[in-house]
Parts: C-alpha cells; structure tokens; sequence
C-alpha cells in the first residue's frame, strides 16, 4: 500500500509540472501575440503616428529609346533624400548615393549596340523602387530606315489581242469537160 501511495504522489507531482508548464507557455505566448499586435498597429498606415513609405526615383537622362554613339552616357535624376541608387548596366553596376535634396548623376560608359539600363533605389528603410532605359549605341548616320512603297491602286497589265488572221482556203471545183 506504501508504494501505490508513493506513485500516486509522482504521478500527481508529474501531472501538477505538466499543466503549471502549460500555463506558463500559453501566457508568454499570449504576450507575444499583444506585443506583435501593438507593434502591427503602430506601423499601419492610418494609424496616425505612422509614417508613410514614398521613395520615389524619376530618371532624367538619358531618355527611353535614345540613339547615341556617344562613348558615355549621362545618367542623372531624383530621388528620395541620402537614398542609395544601383546602376546596371552591360554586365556591370554602379553605385550612387542621391545628396541631401534627392539628386544624383554619374557618367558610364557605352559599348555600339542595343544597351539596357535598369535603375534600383534603397533607402534606410529598405523600401525599393526600379526603372529601367533602353538605348541603342551606334553611329547614327550608319542608320537607315526605308519604307516600303504600294501604291494605291494596281497597274493593269496589257491585255493580248487578237489580230484576224486571213484564213484563205483553196475551193476547188471540178473543171468543166472539153
């Protein structure tokens, strides 16, 4: 009889461990949810000490589809202020920080052909934003366009005509008898 007493007090200790161990868990839990929701609430945007997320890049040079055969290109434009700009361009990039009013510009070279240019903002936050140009490097003067010339109406072909032909045809007749 000692020792079923002896295990029932175990059983109830190991039991007791288990549920006080269940509520302490469920408790720290519960707290972790309020914390993340206060933390979700705060950063909302109508929540009205949030501030809004703007980081914005407008590219003003070069322009979409220039042609150039120049040996560098410009490329320069606005952005948030102290915002990190990446250049890629032809297997490369390059690395811009905009100054304290949002502007940037630099100068990368071109090699002949049909280049991209994608542009890539990170601010502090970590926000980004992307624009791209496409240029084509060449010789301008080497670039032809021709327009293929229909007219509007068909020319006629010359019609074949029939010229008579004189059909003569012998007639005999029998000669008269002497």
């Amino acid at each position: 009889m000692k020792k079923e007493v002896a295990i029932a007090i175990v059983i109830g200790l190991l039991l007791g461990l288990v549920v006080t161990f269940g509520i302490y868990t469920a408790r720290r839990s519960s707290s972790l949810v309020q914390q993340s929701a206060e933390l979700l609430a705060s950063t909302r945007p109508d929540s009205p000490d949030a501030t809004p997320v703007q980081n914005s890049l407008v590219i003003s040079s070069p322009e979409d589809g220039l042609i150039t055969s120049d040996k560098e290109i410009q490329v320069s434009g606005t952005t948030d202020p102290n915002t990190f700009v990446f250049i890629f361009f032809d297997d490369q990039y390059q690395l811009e920080k905009a100054d304290a009013t949002g502007n940037f510009s630099t100068k990368i070279p071109t090699k002949p052909g049909s280049m991209l240019i994608v542009l890539r903002t990170l601010d502090e936050s970590g926000n980004s934003v992307e624009d791209e140009r496409s240029l084509y490097i060449g010789d301008p003067s080497n670039l032809s366009a021709s327009v293929a010339s229909t007219s509007a109406s068909p020319k006629p072909s010359p019609t074949p005509k029939a010229s008579p032909r004189p059909s003569v045809r012998p007639t005999v007749s029998p000669a008269p008898a002497q």
